[in-house]
């Protein structure tokens, strides 16, 4: 189940939102990132915890679009699709090779 995340303001004036309940095998990891808005009136995203692949087109759309909500929904689904991809990596990792061995046919 989704939770809202958890916000508190940092030194600097940055704004720390902090995600649980993403990794299943840990409800309590935290997933996070530090908000500011910066001498332009842009947003700039810090200390994103663990790092996620598409960070630069989430902050540019938040920048364009001013729609905080919608970019703390796509920051969680990053941060749940980052576990998702560690997890296949982790499976792929313990698949073991198969061989298939023929059995003989017993001739009457």
């Amino acid at each position: 189940s989704n939770s809202p995340p958890a916000i508190k303001f940092c030194a600097d004036h940055n704004l720390k939102l902090t995600f649980t309940m993403i990794d299943p095998n840990n409800h309590s990891r935290p997933f996070e990132f530090c908000l500011q808005v910066n001498d332009t009136d842009n947003y700039v995203v810090k200390d994103v915890s663990p790092e996620i692949g598409n960070l630069e087109t989430l902050v540019s759309n938040l920048n364009e679009s001013y729609d905080f909500a919608t970019f703390v929904k796509a920051m969680r689904r990053s941060f749940r699709d980052f576990v998702l991809q560690q997890d296949q990596h982790y499976l792929l990792d313990l698949r073991m090779p198969v061989y298939i061995i023929p059995c003989e046919q017993k001739v009457d």
